[in-house]
């Protein structure tokens, strides 16, 4: 604390001897005393002040040097921090896109497995349908095998009882004589042999000439144009064949009939 220059005044302070009538007087210190300390105490303010002003200006310059560092530091963290997000966000968009392209190429395959299905069930279904017209092939060709076994066997009878009758006719010289068992199961003439056999007919069409013996057994009317089966007589006109149910020569049941066209 400063001290005052002005005069000082000494205290009373008793005597150490026990004499209390008297009173010592301290000694008072010199007013040039105290404008040296007064100097002194200025000088050191200034040295302080001076001090503190290095200080201040020190201070500023170290953060005058340490600034472009707390700059770079803080955009090298910006940075950081923006990479960091913008890797986030990459990833969170190739997850997105990644689900995106499971959920297609699930729904596809889904779908592919649907239509694989449909097409098996398709095609199984037509393999069974291959398999039954296969089948039904099979016994059609067997019931046509079994049909033309029995064609030949009738031609052969046909052809053979054409030619036992064109035997008789060429050796009897007239067809007015024969008896009615040849005429209930064959045809007339070198024509219809010929028919029968397969052959071309150069010679005009010739008519059978038509007798009680060679009639329809069931009317009488009409010439016999249909071979009776299973007793094969050729006893029966067309119409009377379809309303026939039995050989009107032998009285076998009618099983099946054959038309024989002469014309």
């Amino acid at each position: 604390m400063p001290m005052s220059s002005g005069p000082l005044y000494g205290s009373a302070v008793p005597s150490q001897q026990g004499d209390h009538s008297g009173l010592v007087t301290a000694p008072i210190p010199s007013p040039t005393l105290g404008v040296e300390l007064d100097g002194v105490q200025e000088i050191n303010t200034n040295n302080k002040r001076k001090r503190e002003e290095q200080s201040s200006s020190a201070f500023s310059a170290a953060q005058a040097q340490q600034q472009p560092m707390v700059v770079d530091r803080s955009l090298r963290n910006e940075a950081e921090r923006f990479c960091n997000t913008l890797e986030e966000e990459m990833r969170r968009h190739e997850t997105l896109m990644l689900s995106t392209v499971e959920a297609m190429v699930e729904k596809r395959l889904l779908a592919k497995d649907q239509e694989i299905m449909h097409n098996w069930g398709v095609n199984c279904e037509l393999g069974e349908r291959l398999r039954t017209l296969y089948m039904e092939a099979e016994a059609w060709r067997m019931d046509a095998q079994s049909k033309q076994t029995e064609a030949n066997v009738l031609r052969a009878d046909l052809e053979r009882a054409l030619a036992q009758q064109a035997v008789r006719y060429h050796g009897s010289g007239s067809r007015e004589g024969e008896g009615e068992d040849d005429a209930e199961s064959c045809c007339w003439g070198d024509y219809h042999e010929a028919f029968c056999r397969g052959k071309e007919v150069e010679t005009p069409v010739v008519e059978p000439p038509v007798t009680g013996a060679g009639m329809c057994k069931a009317c009488g009317e009409n010439a016999p144009v249909v071979v009776l089966l299973p007793c094969r007589h050729l006893s029966v006109c067309g119409p009377c064949a379809e309303a026939a149910s039995g050989c009107p020569s032998c009285g076998c049941a009618k099983q099946g009939s054959i038309y024989i066209n002469f014309s």
